[in-house]
């Protein structure tokens, strides 16, 4: 490997070693044949995806699988935002926590009653590593070594879940010691935390698809495949959110936070609406 400050980038990049590596996962077809390797993706298409050849364009059936999957994944990025809390540090109190789990559930039509709950710290710009290492030491009764990893989680990733227990007065208890120093903290369903952060990721994993950093979908359909999915990607974005229509609780839960409204009369919205509301247009 060659040596210098700037590091390498992996296996693809030429520059990075000495002598050619011959990644059979980055590497060229070309460079592949010249040293008689077998790429793990081959070159030759997918003979066993019904509607393709090396000739045309992404299969309709694959097509469809990107956009259910994008839609699927959207939706549930959408619904899970929705129903989370706008005001940190709200009333600690057991009702108003399970009245909020209840709303999540007529939001997102889970009729599974909620029976564990977590409490959760958030990152400011306000206090110290000390100040966060003190309180979780005294709150979780725990060592200093697992408060400073939490404390460590917080500012990298922006929260961590303190505890997740069945007892929410024990969990109120927790967040009431951490908001002593003005500390953030909300109590929330666990499986409504659990939503968040599979969000979270699904956000990253999003926008490295548009990005293309998957480099061996590259291969796939000699190319083809990144671009449809970035292409899925961006029509559905630009798509005005109609899921909410079909559930009455979180349609007027989004027009009273947000004042999203479900006649599609936002200045700039003509180009986003489906083709139902399209129709409605033409006939008025």
């Amino acid at each position: 490997m060659n040596s210098g400050t700037g590091g390498c980038c992996d296996c693809g990049d030429p520059e990075a070693w000495k002598i050619p590596l011959r990644c059979r996962h980055h590497s060229s077809f070309e460079e592949l044949e010249e040293v008689g390797l077998e790429p793990i993706i081959s070159s030759a298409g997918a003979p066993f995806v019904p509607g393709y050849n090396n000739n045309n364009e992404c299969p309709a059936s694959v097509k469809r699988s990107i956009e259910l999957t994008i839609a699927v994944v959207l939706e549930f990025i959408l619904e899970t935002f929705a129903t989370s809390p706008i005001n940190l540090n709200p009333q600690f109190e057991e009702r108003v926590i399970l009245d909020d789990a209840k709303n999540a559930s007529l939001a997102i039509n889970d009729s599974e009653p909620q029976t564990k709950f977590a409490v959760v710290l958030w990152n400011d710009e306000v206090h110290s590593f000390q100040d966060v290492i003190d309180q979780c030491t005294e709150a979780l009764q725990c060592s200093h070594v697992e408060a400073k990893k939490i404390a460590e989680t917080v500012d990298a990733s922006g929260r961590d879940v303190l505890r997740v227990s069945t007892s929410i007065p024990d969990l109120i208890d927790i967040a009431t010691t951490m908001t002593n120093v003005s500390l953030s903290v909300s109590i929330r369903a666990a499986r409504d935390v659990f939503r968040e952060q599979l969000s979270a990721s699904l956000l990253i994993w999003l926008r490295d698809l548009a990005c293309c950093k998957f480099r061996p979908l590259a291969r796939v359909f000699q190319g083809k495949i990144n671009n449809e999915i970035c292409a899925e990607i961006c029509h559905q974005l630009c798509l005005r959110w109609v899921a909410p229509y079909r559930n009455a609780y979180l349609a007027d839960l989004l027009e009273k936070l947000y004042e999203f409204s479900p006649t599609g009369s936002d200045e700039g919205d003509s180009g986003s609406m489906d083709e139902d509301e399209d129709e409605d247009e033409d006939e008025a």
